[in-house]
Order: C-alpha cells, then structure tokens, then sequence
C-alpha cells in the first residue's frame, strides 16, 4: 500500500505490496519481468474489457457505428480519437483527491461522478485511442526529478492525455469547477498509468472505483503529473470552485478525453 510523507509536496513512499515485484515467482512474474508491468496491465485489460463488452448486453453496450463504440457513459470515437464521459458533479465544495470516480466510489472527494461505469472500461477505452500507459512509479520518479516534466513531455508524450470540459455540448474548461489553488504550478498534464492488477489477477480500479486521481493513486487508471503541495497543509491543490456562484452537485457535465498534442 502507499504511505505519504506530507510537509509541503507530494512525497509516496512505496512500500511491498502485491504489485508484480512482490509476487511469488510464477509465469505472472515472468511477464512482468521481461515485458513490463506496463504490458501486462495494457494486455489483462483489453481481455477484460472485451469479457465486459461481451457479456453486458445491448443496454450497455451498443456499437453505433463501425467508427463509434457506447458503453453506458462512455462513448468511443476511434476515427475522431475521443471518449466522452457523461458526469455529474459529485461535490460542490471542498478539497479534491479524485476528478473522476464512479459514483459508488470515493465521491465525497471527487469533482466528477460517473454512473455505473467500471474504470477498466476507461483503460480499455484509452488504450483503443493508442494512448500507450506508463509505469506509475515512474511518474512518481518524475515527480520527484528536477527535470521531470521536460523528460515526460520530451520521452513520454504517448502516454499523456487531455481532458476537456463540455456543459450542453459547449466547452466550459475544468476551471469552471476545479479551481487550482497553486496557478503557477504549469500546465495540467494527466498521464496514463492503467491501474495495476492484485495478486489475484484483479482489476484493482474496479476494486477502487477511482477513474482519474489528482492526489497520487496507483489504482486509478490516469494520474495527474504533479508537484503540487498537500492540499490539507496550506493553501495547495485543487478545491471545487467556490468562487462559481452557479457551481451545485450533480450537475451534468461531459469529460473528453483525447491524444495529449502540445
């Protein structure tokens, strides 16, 4: 599990759990070891998710097109390189560890709720687009680097993702209910780390329900790139947008998520 040292900035300390490096040595071993956990998670996900596609009915799940793919909430644009994400807003004050969660999941922190919808149909989603998922410990590295963001954006601009915020099919921008309370910290760059897998070979963001994290989360199936201070120590972080008098929960919002383009 993680632990956090929490002065001023974002410092996990990764502790053995049952991520790959702590398994008993077995073939799921192997493919981590010579693959790459990366690999595995792309791989179990899209057998997942395609179990999911198949067995969850016409309700669910409808292909529209041949270019366009609708799993509940989630709509799937292959030609256009887009998924859509029907919200609500699940708060409407308060600290933010989470902008996208399902709404049977950590809500109570999160900007944005999604009905009904694992976040494994997210990865699967993502990795449909091209979108190519990097190691989360990785990412926590490049936290911690100097140059960190220079290296992800120069090395690991494959695994970035944009997200756009739409209200009655008008884009509105996340500060209409996020507000980041360090505006100097730079551009928002979210990158695609795909969850991981238990011991057990479960999903684990279907365990957590937690879709896109801003506070580090090695479940979520994308991860805010971060140096951000402790949001609960000072005047860091993201908090819903107070200053937005027209800003209630359960708001209907659409998220698009498309291939990050600097």
């Amino acid at each position: 599990m993680l632990s956090y040292k929490l002065p001023n900035t974002y410092n996990p300390i990764i502790e053995p759990n049952d991520r790959g490096d702590c398994m008993p040595f077995s073939p799921l071993k192997i493919f981590v070891r010579y693959l790459g956990r990366g690999t595995l998670v792309a791989f179990l996900s899209v057998a997942i998710a395609g179990m999911a596609l198949a067995g969850s009915g016409s309700a669910e799940t409808t292909p529209t097109t041949g270019d366009t793919i609708v799993m509940g909430p989630i709509t799937i644009n292959k030609i256009n390189k887009h998924v859509s994400i029907k919200a609500r807003t699940a708060i409407d004050q308060g600290v933010l560890e989470y902008l996208l969660v399902e709404d049977r999941g950590k809500a109570y922190e999160s900007a944005f709720k999604v009905e009904a919808s694992l976040p494994s149909k997210l990865n699967f989603s993502l990795l449909l687009l091209g979108i190519e998922p990097l190691d989360y410990n990785k990412v926590l590295f490049l936290a911690s680097y100097e140059k960190g963001r220079e290296t992800l954006l120069s090395e690991h601009k494959n695994s970035l993702v944009a997200i756009s915020l739409f209200k009655d099919n008008k884009e509105v921008g996340l500060p209409r209910v996020v507000r980041d309370r360090e505006e100097n910290a730079g551009e928002l760059l979210w990158v695609f780390t795909g969850s991981r897998f238990t011991h057990d070979g479960r999903y684990a963001g279907d365990i957590s329900l937690s879709h896109i994290a801003i506070w580090p989360d090695d479940s979520a199936v994308i991860n805010l790139f971060s140096t951000r201070g402790n949001p609960y120590r000072g005047d860091f972080g993201f908090v819903m947008n107070e200053k937005n008098p027209s800003l209630k929960k359960d708001q209907e919002y659409e998220l698009v998520l498309t291939p990050y383009k600097q």
